[in-house]
């Protein structure tokens, strides 16, 4: 499957590196396209290895552990394009979340915003669907976090409590310790941000109910118009994948989620010759590998998380995708941990 991020992001990488390292960005080349109204890069998606190899080699290039931070400051609302604007006149920060995940592939289909509640606290976890950790998934992941703490910051919040990341930590965490101004660890088992739950309810200063109703049917429609690669499918995928620990994936529950009825996404499922089973059991499997390869959750976690009921039934299915056992596979992946090259 094609997975791609904003050509906007990969461009703004590359005049950040010319400002603050010429030589880099020089070594890299301009992205092609580059010379493009700004409003045509934000809909306009490349290869996500495009991005990650760009960011490697600037690291590599660079050695400035603290690169991904400083591009992340210049991250504004409006990169986002019509997401941003759904975003800033959300009447809360809970219902801006729930833009967030329902419109994400907008600007990237690489991964998923996952909002979940734990206790008092709220985690915006950023789940990349690749199962690569390299150095440049790693610190594209890093600016991911380090993003939404700085967008939050021009939503009129402060401080989160907790950052934690999945690779292990560089060899100075100094920056990120300044950056983020609270607890970060690494090698946890996600990429995420954990805030105050209170904060949900808290309203946005530039809330407008109608506008932002307005905004949300022009977005609807824009992942309605997208081929299935870059909208249709990628959209009912992100919405399966974003229900599996709840196991709420019926085709009942999931189109209303898409502004659609459940006869007409099944529908628009046939035509691009898929089915609404097929596109769930392709999500759990692609999903059994990233959290297999990780290496830090139990069978059954696995299970829970994929949305089945029983461990006996997660083990069924793995034995048809794959031909062996999720605890072969886990026991492998344990024993091969992801190297840091940082």
């Amino acid at each position: 499957m094609n997975r791609r991020i904003s050509l906007l992001e990969l461009v703004r990488f590359h005049a950040f590196l010319g400002e603050q390292h010429p030589a880099a960005a020089a070594a890299l080349g301009p992205p092609r396209g580059s010379d493009r109204p700004p409003t045509e890069l934000i809909d306009t998606l490349v290869d996500e290895g495009l991005v990650f190899d760009a960011i490697a080699s600037a690291m590599r290039s660079t050695r400035a552990i603290d690169l991904p931070l400083r591009f992340a400051t210049t991250t504004r609302l409006e990169h986002l394009g019509v997401l941003g604007f759904a975003i800033q006149t959300a009447p809360t920060v809970l219902e801006a979340l729930e833009r967030v995940e329902r419109f994400q592939s907008l600007t990237s289909n690489s991964g998923f915003s996952d909002v979940s509640h734990e206790r008092d606290e709220v985690r915006i976890a950023w789940q990349r669907h690749t199962t690569r950790l390299d150095l440049g998934v790693r610190v594209a992941n890093e600016i991911v976090i380090a993003q939404q703490l700085v967008l939050a910051r021009q939503l009129g919040l402060r401080g989160p409590r907790r950052v934690t990341f999945r690779h292990r930590a560089p060899a100075d965490v100094q920056a990120h310790a300044r950056f983020f101004g609270c607890p970060v660890t690494w090698g946890s088992s996600h990429d995420a941000v954990l805030w105050p739950r209170e904060w949900l309810d808290r309203p946005l200063p530039l809330a407008d109910v109608g506008l932002n109703r307005f905004i949300g049917e022009q977005a609807a429609q824009r992942l309605r118009e997208r081929s299935p690669d870059e909208g249709g499918l990628e959209a009912v995928r992100r919405e399966i994948e974003r229900r599996l620990p709840s196991a709420a994936v019926s085709i009942d529950e999931v189109a209303p989620a898409l502004g659609r009825s459940p006869r007409s996404l099944q529908r628009a499922l046939g035509a691009a010759g898929t089915s609404f089973r097929a596109l769930v059991d392709e999500v759990r499997r692609h999903r059994a590998e990233v959290l297999l390869a990780s290496g830090t959750l139990s069978l059954s976690e696995v299970a829970l998380l994929l949305g089945f009921s029983e461990l006996s039934a997660f083990s069924r299915a793995h034995r048809r995708w794959f031909r062996g056992t999720a605890r072969a596979r886990r026991v492998k992946s344990v024993a091969r941990p992801v190297k840091s090259r940082r």
